[in-house]
């Protein structure tokens, strides 16, 4: 494996793992919309509780 790093290295060539990627913020957004990580609050003293459980 490290061979074949060093030879994309050598060539100009990147190799990147979804790891390594990243997102935008509007799309992570979107994707924790879409996947339902979202939460509500009542209001700010709500919110602060339910960041501190």
């Amino acid at each position: 494996m490290s061979f074949l790093k060093k030879l994309a290295k050598n060539m100009g060539w990147e190799i990147r793992t979804e790891e390594d990627i990243v997102i935008p913020g509007i799309e992570q957004g979107l994707k924790d919309i879409e996947e339902g990580n979202i939460f509500y609050a009542k209001n700010a003293d709500d919110m602060i509780q339910q960041i501190l459980k």
